[in-house]
């Protein structure tokens, strides 16, 4: 039996084997996990984005993830920041932040990409400012 508390999640095909991606607001992390619940990472809070006094204050809704690996993290519950990591899992940068003006967020509930168009674009679900955002990949709107 896996992990509990999930919060969101996205189900992604990765060379043929499927990973569940899955956001722990409550854990303050995001996991990779094989189908069978098998963890095989955790991304705790990001001390270097300067944006959290402790672990605390990082509570990711959603997770998605870019075609070069890059995952991108809702934190909607903590800081309401776009956080960026690279395909290892470092630090890249953080965006949005807390505002009702457009390119900030009240709670960042949901995160997902779209590919659609040839450029893929982020569309973030900015739930109590009632509208969807779309971000390109570095962070800009």
């Amino acid at each position: 039996m896996g992990p509990s508390r999930i919060h969101g999640l996205e189900l992604r095909d990765e060379g043929g084997t499927e990973f569940i991606y899955a956001a722990r607001p409550a854990d303050h992390e995001v996991l990779k996990l094989k189908l069978d619940g098998k963890q095989e990472w955790t991304i705790g809070f990001p001390k270097e984005a300067n944006i959290y006094k402790d672990a605390d204050g990082f509570k990711p809704c959603a997770v998605t993830v870019g075609p070069d690996g890059s995952i991108f993290v809702a934190d909607g519950y903590g800081a309401n920041y776009v956080v960026k990591f690279d395909r290892s899992r470092k630090f890249v940068k953080a965006f949005g932040g807390p505002g009702a003006e457009e390119g900030k967020f009240n709670t960042c509930h949901g995160i997902a990409l779209d590919t659609r168009l040839g450029k893929p674009l982020l569309l973030v679900c900015n739930r109590n400012n009632n509208r969807v955002e779309y971000w390109d990949l570095d962070g800009n709107s």
